[in-house]
């Protein structure tokens, strides 16, 4: 792409994320899982891709600015609950793990010797569940709306405004179905991961004005549900509470 058509791309962006866009004021509950969608393949629509190129934007930024500025080696304390199939009861439990990553192309992880199960890899444009769509459009091109994934499923995106300074991806792993003469009718969702991501910087936020670039880019909470074979579901969600 000539670097006239990429101006003109990000421009447009830009536009498309200044405007009113429908994808505003969605809730901020984590999408359920039963979703059906078609076989057809579909790009992003207009204002789907700004969103997506804010948060593939702001996670570029933030690996740079972590391998910058020495937050690599930091402490980063997390909050996870969870709730595992055939309970009822959830577990919530504190966390601290320092930011780690063995050279500047490696996954940026939070390391703990902890046993809990929780979300160790840290998302960024060249590492997480959106690293292929982030490459895409980052590149100043449109991307389709899933990737495959186990060969036989597919994993769709969806991206939202939910605040003035906060997105959300949603994730969601899907499995084919198909009619009584084994052909393919669609798919429907079984296991949803939903990332609320700081793509602005807020100056009413509470975190000190000399902590924002170091949240800039951040999964504030992951979230995720997935069906249960008895029936049912289990969750789980974690929030960064702080760095230090």
């Amino acid at each position: 792409m000539s670097l006239k058509y990429k101006v003109l791309f990000i421009s447009t962006l830009t536009v498309l994320a200044s405007c009113g866009d429908q994808h505003k004021g969605k809730s901020r509950a984590p999408a359920a899982t039963g979703q059906s969608f078609t076989s057809e393949i579909k790009t992003l629509d207009a204002n789907s891709l700004s969103i997506a190129y804010r948060v593939c934007n702001s996670f570029r930024s933030k690996r740079n600015y972590w391998h910058m500025n020495s937050i690599i080696g930091k402490k980063a304390n997390l909050s996870v609950t969870s709730k595992q199939c055939g309970t009822t009861i959830s577990n919530s439990n504190s966390l601290e793990t320092v930011i780690s990553a063995s050279n500047l192309s490696a996954q940026i992880i939070f390391a703990s010797l902890s046993s809990l199960d929780y979300k160790k890899d840290v998302e960024t444009d060249q590492h997480g569940l959106i690293a292929q769509s982030c490459k895409t459009v980052l590149s100043g091109n449109n991307t389709i709306n899933f990737y495959s994934y186990q060969k036989t499923q597919r994993v769709y995106t969806e991206f939202l405004q939910i605040a003035d300074h906060v997105d959300r991806v949603d994730i969601k792993f899907a499995a084919p179905e198909f009619d009584d003469k084994n052909e393919l009718t669609g798919y429907t969702s079984y296991k949803v991961v939903s990332f609320e991501v700081k793509t602005s910087e807020d100056p009413n936020d509470a975190i000190d004005a000399s902590q924002e670039e170091i949240y800039l880019g951040t999964v504030t909470k992951a979230t995720e549900v997935e069906d249960c074979e008895s029936g049912g579901n289990s969750s789980f969600v974690q929030t960064l509470d702080s760095i230090l």
